[in-house]
Parts: structure tokens; sequence; C-alpha cells
């Protein structure tokens, strides 16, 4: 069984049916597999990827972003990982950190209100609020209709004006 899917790229046959299998697995499980093809195939980002969101799904963000850093550094452009350790490094509370990695996921993807949206709520934890609203509305010029950020753009709004 040839695979020619890009994700598989670097990996043997037998290396695909056990990240494959993976998916079907709890995630302390599916860590386990990751490890296997990991120290059989350290090259490719795949399985740094899935094990980073295995490690955040079990909230060991830890060692979820130390995974995705690995990722990273093997594909740059991996959007999905980026966005990912981005709200890893937020649940461990990096959250200018989180932030940056949220840019640089709205960079590989401009028309994802989503990467706006959560760079505003991560803002306004920080009380940073007029750059939490900026972040609101560059959700909302992606996506007018988009109803989270329509909400927490009139909350950070009425706590600009009322100062707290």
């Amino acid at each position: 069984m040839k695979t020619t899917s890009k994700m598989y790229a670097g990996y043997s046959d037998e290396a695909v049916l056990l990240l494959q299998k993976a998916n079907e697995l709890d995630y302390v499980d599916a860590v386990k597999l990751y490890d296997k093809v990991i120290s059989s195939f350290p090259e490719p980002a795949y399985a740094y990827a899935k094990r980073g969101y295995a490690y955040h799904k079990l909230e060991a963000f830890e060692q979820a972003i130390d995974d995705f850093d690995v990722a990273i550094d093997k594909n740059p452009k991996a959007k999905n990982t980026i966005w990912q350790r981005g709200i890893s490094k937020w649940d461990l509370g990096l959250l200018k950190e989180a932030i940056e990695d949220l840019e640089k996921y709205s960079k590989l993807k401009p028309d994802d209100p989503e990467a706006f949206y959560w760079m505003g709520e991560i803002a306004e934890e920080m009380d940073e609020l007029e750059l939490s609203s900026s972040y609101f509305e560059s959700a909302l010029r992606i996506d007018s209709g988009y109803e989270q950020a329509v909400e927490s753009l009139n909350r950070v709004k009425e706590r600009i004006e009322s100062g707290s």
C-alpha cells in the first residue's frame, strides 16, 4: 500500500498504519503509537504535530508545545500546528506568545476570522482592551455575521467606556 498523501510523506506503510490507528485511540494510547513512529521516523513533522495535539488534549501543554515546536521547525507553514501551538500557549498562560502564534497563523490564513476572534479574547484577558477591540473588528471585517465576535466586541467596548 503506497500512500501519496502529503501528510504521510517520509513514513513507511507500517508507520502510516500506526498513525491512522492512533486516530482511533484515546490520547494516552495514541501518544504511545506516536512515540513508536517518531522513534523510527524522526524527520517528518506529522507525528510530532499529532502527538502535540494528543498532549494538548491531555493538558500536558509544555510537552504539546515542545512537539509543536519540532513540527513547525520541520514544516514552518503548517497552519494548523501553528494554530494549535498558540492555543496550547494560551492554555499555559503564555498570552503574548499565544497571540504571536495566532498572528503567524492569520498571515498564512488571512480569511479565517477565528484567529482574530481568539486574539481578541486573549488580548482582553491581558487587559489590552483597545487591542482586543481591534482584533474583534478584524474578525467582523472577514465575517460580519460572526455572533461571538459581535458579543465580545460589545463587551469590550462597554469595558472601555466604563473604564474597567
